[in-house]
């Protein structure tokens, strides 16, 4: 709790999203609920943050709440899109059973113990209720390469790793039935293949790490960088070259990161369950 309630990734206010740009944001979620509990209307999600694809997905037409540790998420979730998020890992006991989905989107590596977790978070599906996980993936190359200076490798905040493998045998210890893995990988974002790789690359020679002990909370590069920069600085000018120099070449190889994406080695990791009646 004092961890992520005094880190500035979870404690800066975001822009709020449009209707639109969250509609489509939440469009790829939207399409796994209508394709594995086509008569959902109650979802759930746990760590739900600032509650972006909350919003997103109530623009499609689905009932939402959240649950979430930081106060300052919870206050912006509020305020910014009007949505309930509980306070804490979950809802309160008396919720138990009352969601047709749950999400838990770039939480479960952050949790020391994920069967225990999943297995609680799953006391509040309905029963044949699904739930959606996702995570960064261990079967993406650029982890097979780099190991343990893969830039998602952060403990204490990432502890918890997972491929395809384990993360279907993960949800079967805590109860669930697995319908489906999948992996993607972002084309026009940050987050994409290709500026992982160059992060884990700048890791592995120990600069990463470097930037990262220094404690300024004031300034920072981006949800895929978290390093301090100083805005303006030569140092933020040519990590801003490198990102958008790494979503160019993302974007021009598209059709190779879409036959990556099919043979289940994309950046991030998607597993699907169902709670058994």
């Amino acid at each position: 709790m004092e961890f992520y309630n005094r880190h500035s990734d979870y404690n800066t206010d975001p822009p709020s999203l449009t209707p639109e740009k969250a509609r489509k944001r939440a469009k790829q979620y939207a399409g796994f609920i209508r394709s594995f509990h086509p008569g959902a209307t109650k979802i759930l999600e746990i760590g739900c943050l600032h509650a972006h694809m909350l919003f997103g997905l109530r623009q499609w037409g689905y009932d939402v709440q959240g649950a979430d540790i930081c106060e300052r998420s919870r206050q912006f979730a509020a305020t910014a899109y009007d949505i309930r998020v509980h306070e804490g890992e979950t809802p309160a006991p008396e919720q138990e059973s009352s969601y047709d989905v749950l999400i838990i989107s770039h939480v479960i590596e952050h949790i020391l113990d994920p069967v225990s977790f999943l297995r609680q978070a799953a006391r509040f599906l309905a029963p044949d209720g699904i739930i959606i996980v996702e995570t960064p993936g261990l079967d993406t190359p650029i982890y097979k390469l780099f190991k343990a200076s893969y830039n998602m490798v952060r403990p204490p905040e990432h502890i918890s790793f997972f491929d395809a493998r384990t993360l279907g045998k993960t949800l079967e210890a805590a109860g669930l039935e697995p319908e489906k893995t999948l992996t993607y990988s972002y084309l026009w974002d940050q987050k994409n293949i290709l500026f992982y790789g160059a992060l884990s690359f700048f890791k592995s020679l120990g600069i990463l790490t470097a930037l990262r002990r220094k404690q300024n909370p004031t300034t920072s590069f981006g949800l895929a960088a978290p390093i301090s920069v100083k805005s303006g600085s030569l140092f933020d000018v040519a990590i801003k070259m490198l990102d958008y120099t790494c979503r160019f070449m993302n974007f021009a190889l598209y059709p190779i990161m879409k036959r990556m994406d099919a043979a289940g080695l994309g950046l991030m990791l998607v597993a699907i369950g169902r709670k058994k009646s």
